[in-house]
Order: C-alpha cells, then structure tokens, then sequence
C-alpha cells in the first residue's frame, strides 16, 4: 500500500514544479500484480509499471519498491503528474 503521506509530499512536489493545482481528493491508487496491470491496461503481456486512466485513477505494479526505491518511486511521480494533469 502507498501511504497518503507520501502522496501528498509528491503531489505538493510536483505542483511546484509543474503549476498544476492539487485537487481537493487524493487520486484512487491501485496496486495490482504484474500479470492483472498487463492485462487491465494492455490486454496481454507489455512493459508496463503504471497507467493512469481518464478517470484520474492509478494503477501501479505492486513490486515496485514505491518510497523506498527511487527509480520505482519515479514512476508513480509519472502517473501522479498525469494525474495533476488530468484534474486542471
């Protein structure tokens, strides 16, 4: 499971940089096991690591070493932009 926490400080991040605004509710994040996020978001086997629908929704390979693992982490920073994105 992410943590809130973690998710604020990222979207508080990455408005700075980017100007978007932060929307009142936090976005729904899903992880999923490498083979159920291939099959949601692709619909076979692909590279995938996370995937934001138009929805504002995101799903992340639940391996990833989110927080503690800088390169896992910089992909929900990807999806969390998308997000931000999305919402302005």
């Amino acid at each position: 499971m992410i943590s809130s926490k973690l998710v604020v400080s990222l979207l508080t991040t990455i408005s700075g940089y980017t100007g978007y605004a932060i929307p009142g509710a936090l976005p729904h994040i899903e992880t999923l096991p490498h083979n159920v996020l291939e099959q949601r978001v692709c619909g076979r086997p692909c590279q995938v690591y996370g995937f934001t629908f138009p929805n504002g929704a995101i799903v992340i390979d639940e391996a990833l070493a989110i927080g503690t693992d800088p390169v896992a982490t910089s992909i929900l920073v990807h999806e969390l932009t998308h997000f931000l994105q999305m919402k302005s």
